[in-house]
């Protein structure tokens, strides 16, 4: 008896272990097809212990088909259920007996029950845990007892104690057993399948990214590290830079796992060996530099390195990316560390086209800026002798002139004179100050003083329009640290202007304030033709006019706005404007706190 049990337990083992080879190979999903293989699986194992009973009375046997065809009810559904037991049905008529309709019995009953807690399953109402499962035996096997009784009393009345009550408890605790293993199984199967799928929805994910990434292990790296710490290295960056070959040894530690598409595309490769051959093939400043920063990142416990290094690819094109390295804490992780590479070639380029044009139109500018220079010196002696035989004429300093038209050529000269000295004037600032050769002559001035030579110089400009200048200079002690030849050229710059447009008979008004931080705010107003939005935004750039004057006359260089801006700059201070067409221009030089005297 012990034999027949122990052929019986090994049959239901070898149930579980081909009962997973179906799972496997359905790969978890349930068809037809897959409960007819785990039907016939069930009806062959049943068979089997059907051909090994014991045999407790003539003709009748106890074997392990009840919890085979119970179980093929609950894992094999219908169909399944059906073929092992048509399977056990035809071979226990085969083996005939007295006991054969009992048998059938015991073959109808097990499957359906079987089956009828599989549908219970299906609601919620049954699960495959331990206990349901056991109460799913003692029930079918208690039924089948009392099917015995009924069918064949006479025989099995007398052998109840002696065979049935032992046979109905072991043979309950073996179903709920054997439950739970194919359970284990189909869950086990499940997971791998999860598994898998995962694995290849990383995969795809890995292979599609456009970001380039490789895998890299890292495990043998650390612990060489650490070698080199207990030896009583310090710095570990400054060592290794002493230590070329021995950087290079390191380096050859990090090894290539995997790489995805962007990647193989990127290194102009066909597999990963491609990339390591690549990466491997030297090992200059640039590669050592890069290690170095991992190394280092490494020897600080940072949580992540970044690097720009060049590399070659597998063809030998020359390629500038930026590695991102995260570095994992858990040993466990550093046998795949992601690296993602950002390919910045194509930017690097751009950058050093960009970075060189814009050096050869510096070096243009001061080109530019010096030719100026020795053009406006060169044209100021002239002019000079123009300005100044001018002068001379208009005095009749050596006789008459003679017709007075001569007087009118003369002045005509003298203006014209001026205002070419006034350019060059305009041009040499221009030139200084782009170069950043200009120099503030500072010191200690008084605002009033120069507001009044201001005023003083333009107010025959004034007088020509039969405009009045107003001023209100505030009190007459307040001081300034500057320059003072600038100051009063920026000041004579805005108040021509605000004459130069502005209609006959209007007011110009200059106004001198002491803020309460001490900084110091000079504005002039005028009631002229304003400016656009527009107008008002291109306004300091140099060489721009938009506007005729009121009148008429010169219009200028357009540098005169923009000179007054620089110098302000120069003196820590700025210019600002605020206008509306036909209602005027308001233009404030503000001076910082620091620059305030008294």
């Amino acid at each position: 008896m012990i034999f027949e049990l122990t052929k019986g337990v090994a049959l239901l083992l070898a149930l579980s272990s081909l009962q997973y080879v179906v799972a496997e190979h359905w790969q978890g999903q349930r068809n037809r097809w897959r409960d007819l293989a785990s039907g016939g699986l069930f009806g062959a194992i049943s068979v089997a212990g059907m051909l090994s009973p014991i045999e407790f009375a003539e003709g009748f046997v106890l074997d392990p088909r009840s919890v085979v065809l119970t179980m093929a009810g609950v894992f094999a559904g219908p169909c399944g259920a059906a073929v092992a037991a048509a399977m056990s049905a035809a071979m226990r008529i085969w083996m005939g007996g007295d006991g054969a309709i009992n048998g059938l019995a015991v073959i109808a009953t097990s499957t359906l029950f079987g089956l009828g807690y599989r549908a219970l399953m299906g609601r919620g109402l049954a699960s495959l845990r331990f206990l349901p499962l056991l109460g799913l035996g003692v029930i079918v096997h208690l039924v089948i007892v009392g099917q015995s009784i009924l069918l064949a009393g006479d025989v099995v009345l007398p052998l109840v104690d002696a065979f049935m009550w032992p046979y109905m408890l072991v043979y309950s605790i073996a179903a709920a057993l054997l439950g739970l293993i194919l359970r284990t199984i189909e869950e086990g199967v499940q997971a791998r399948l999860e598994v898998r799928e995962s694995r290849g929805k990383l995969r795809y994910l890995f292979d599609t990214v456009p970001m380039s990434i490789c895998v890299n292990d890292m495990t043998d790296l650390y612990p060489a590290l650490d070698g080199l710490r207990r030896q009583g290295v310090e710095n570990i960056r400054a060592w290794l830079r002493a230590h070329p070959r021995e950087a290079y040894d390191l380096r050859e530690l990090i090894h290539i796992r995997d790489a995805n598409k962007a990647a193989l595309s990127l290194f102009e490769a066909t597999s990963t060996e491609q990339i390591r051959i690549s990466l491997r093939s030297r090992m200059d400043d640039d590669d050592l530099d890069a290690f170095n920063d991992l190394a280092g990142a490494i020897w600080d416990g940072l949580p992540l390195v970044r690097s720009e290094v060049d590399f070659r690819t597998f063809s030998g094109r020359r390629i500038t990316v930026i590695l991102s390295i995260p570095l994992p804490t858990d040993p466990a992780a550093r046998s795949r560390i992601p690296i993602s590479i950002v390919d910045i070639t194509e930017r690097k380029r751009s950058a050093d086209a960009l970075a060189a044009a814009k050096a050869e139109a510096e070096r243009a500018n001061h080109a530019k800026s010096d030719f100026l220079a020795a053009v406006s010196h060169d044209l100021r002696t002239p002019l000079n002798a123009i300005v100044g035989f001018s002068e001379l004429m208009l005095m009749e300093a050596h006789g008459s002139l003679g017709s007075p038209r001569y007087a009118t050529y003369a002045q005509d000269i003298l203006s014209s004179g001026k205002l070419l000295v006034s350019i060059v004037d305009d041009i040499l600032d221009l030139a200084k100050v782009e170069a950043g050769r200009f120099v503030l002559s500072e010191e200690t001035v008084s605002l009033c003083e120069v507001v009044e030579a201001s005023v003083a110089q333009v107010r025959h400009m004034a007088q020509e329009k039969q405009q009045t200048i107003a001023v209100s200079c505030g009190e007459t002690d307040w001081r300034l640290r500057a320059d003072r030849r600038i100051l009063q050229q920026v000041l004579n710059n805005l108040l021509s202007n605000a004459i130069k447009f502005s209609p006959q008979a209007s007011e110009v008004r200059l106004t001198v304030a002491r803020q309460s931080d001490r900084s110091t705010e000079i504005a002039v107003t005028d009631q002229g033709v304003g400016m656009s939005p527009d107008e008002l935004e291109q306004a300091f750039r140099p060489f721009r006019q938009f506007r005729e004057s009121v009148g008429g006359e010169h219009r200028g260089t357009g540098l005169g706005l923009f000179l007054c801006l620089r110098f302000m700059k120069l003196h820590d201070g700025h210019l600002t404007l605020e206008s509306q067409p036909g209602q005027g221009t308001r233009a404030i030089v503000r001076f910082p706190p620091a620059r305030a005297v008294a």
